[in-house]
């Protein structure tokens, strides 16, 4: 388990969910465009600062949280077609 303070660990958390949320369907445009923008910025607050904050942790765990809820609705979508 990683400890919650292991930056570099978040870091590629944030970096993943960018890569993430390019399985977004377009329906989804806006909502991709702003936590990869958002998630990019906390990437690199966190690597400039190697530190993480509570506060950024949460907005990662809440951004993965979205990003998987547009991509396993299109999932299920593609599934029906």
């Amino acid at each position: 388990m990683r400890k919650k303070n292991d930056w570099k660990y978040w870091r590629k958390r944030a970096q993943d969910a960018v890569l993430e949320a390019d399985d977004i369907p377009d329906a989804g445009a806006r909502f991709a465009e702003s936590v990869c923008e958002t998630l990019s910025g906390i990437s690199e607050t966190i690597d400039e600062t190697e530190r993480v904050t509570d506060n950024q942790r949460k907005a990662i765990k809440n951004m993965e949280k979205g990003i998987r809820k547009w991509t396993k609705q299109a999932n299920k979508e593609n599934e029906r077609e």
